[in-house]
């Protein structure tokens, strides 16, 4: 879902409908930038989904309310 997400919103941004991220989830979404390589053709995504499980886990973003 992260890199889908993350694709979505890159690609609105490419036909300028740039969505308005502040705070966390701005820092988020730029992380996963870095972290994700926009799929612009079939490729194996197992080691980034591995990651991100990893980084998921370890709660890695300040998007955890409460905890």
């Amino acid at each position: 879902m992260l890199v889908a997400a993350r694709q979505g919103l890159a690609l609105r941004e490419r036909v300028g409908l740039n969505a308005q991220l502040h705070g966390s989830l701005a820092d988020m979404y730029a992380d996963l930038g870095q972290r994700i390589a926009l799929v612009e053709e079939d490729r194996a995504l197992d080691r980034e989904l591995r990651d991100l499980l990893v980084e998921i886990r370890a709660q890695r973003w300040e998007l955890y309310a409460g905890e």
